[in-house]
């Protein structure tokens, strides 16, 4: 998913987690609200 849409999810309501190799990218997602961020999805999948 794309930060764009990852962001449209956000506004929505949704709880949004991420993924992405590139840190940068983590922090400010989680900056924008998302439940989590990192570099593998293992911890988010429960």
């Amino acid at each position: 998913m794309g930060m764009g849409a990852a962001r449209a999810c956000l506004q929505a309501g949704l709880n949004t987690w991420g993924v992405d190799i590139n840190p940068d990218n983590c922090r400010a997602l989680l900056a924008a609200g998302a439940k989590g961020a990192g570099p593998s999805a293992v911890p988010f999948a429960a």
